[in-house]
């Protein structure tokens, strides 16, 4: 940090060392005294008469881009006559985007197999990199095969590959192979199909009715999942779902799109989320019950099952 602190000052801008709290440890406030929470550090350079946060240190993020812990809290920018707090920014839902696709073929007996990959960039591509950094192959892959069986205990996945990207502007990137026998249940004629693979499986973000403290997520979000499916023959979707958006107005949306091809033998299931718009991402004890209902109604979406039926059922 001292070696970016004195380049900022050799190029002649008015760059200083500021400290900041962690948001991960405390709420801090900068109308109480209780200076020893700002027990973090970066660079504060004014530019067009505004402080601008940059944090050297931040290895894994884009450039420009500062840790979820520092993100939106307050900084104090040190001066011999006029010290002043500057709130720090907070990252759009869009710069820290998961974005997976699935290429998976349907069997009659309600297996799925086929090839997955991810990439996931801001704040996701950070947390992939620093918890991965120092793992052997063989434990990175036991992590990645423990969470997908976590949510679908049949599941049997291979070829696995990462790519943490030679670049913290790139995202990190990830590949498998995956067959999960029984993904979908067979019933007589029909196959029951849960579309959004990606959330099969997921628990409740908040279970409790009552909640004692504050909402705080660590960053803004968002997701794009796309998921092909392709159906088992003589097989077909039987009523496409009426699957409305939920609109959360100036914090974000959920959606989950079914669309057939012409032929009727694929079906395209696209599932987005968009989470922390404007940065909200904290919320009083009072409005945790709209926050449940919300997190709630977006499982409800992912927890939607389609109904396939046979074309020998029909003829019969």
């Amino acid at each position: 940090m001292t070696t970016a602190f004195g380049r900022c000052s050799a190029a002649g801008l008015d760059a200083r060392l500021a400290l900041l709290p962690d948001r991960s440890e405390c709420v801090f406030n900068s109308s109480i005294p209780a200076y020893y929470l700002l027990n973090r550090g970066c660079i504060a350079v004014q530019v067009l008469g505004t402080w601008r946060a940059f944090d050297p240190t931040a290895a894994d993020l884009p450039s420009g881009m500062l840790p979820w812990w520092i993100q939106g809290v307050e900084m104090l920018v040190p001066d011999p006559e006029t010290p002043v707090f500057v709130r720090t920014p907070i990252s759009s839902p869009e710069q820290s985007l998961k974005r997976r696709i699935a290429h998976l073929k349907l069997s009659e007996d309600g297996t799925v197999e086929g090839d997955v990959t991810g990439e996931f960039a801001g704040q996701h591509a950070a947390e992939w990199r620093r918890d991965f950094r120092d793992l052997s192959a063989v434990e990175r892959e036991k992590i990645l095969t423990d969470g997908i069986k976590a949510r679908m205990s049949t599941a049997e996945v291979s070829q696995i590959h990462f790519n943490p990207g030679v670049d913290p502007s790139e995202p990190f990137r990830l590949g498998f192979h995956v067959r999960v026998p029984g993904y979908a249940q067979r019933t007589g004629k029909r196959l029951i199909l849960k579309p959004a693979f990606f959330e099969r499986g997921e628990p409740a973000l908040f279970s409790s009715r009552e909640r004692r403290y504050p909402v705080s997520f660590h960053y803004p979000w968002s997701e794009n999942d796309m998921v092909l499916f392709e159906l088992p023959e003589h097989f077909h979707l039987e009523t496409p779902p009426d699957l409305k958006p939920v609109l959360l107005p100036n914090i974000g949306m959920h959606s989950l799109r079914v669309r057939p091809s012409e032929d009727g033998r694929q079906l395209q299931i696209l599932r987005t989320m968009i989470f922390g718009e404007g940065g909200i991402i904290s919320f009083p004890v009072e409005e945790y019950p709209k926050v449940k209902e919300a997190f709630d109604q977006f499982q409800s979406q992912d927890e939607s099952t389609l109904s396939l039926v046979s074309d020998e059922a029909i003829v019969r």
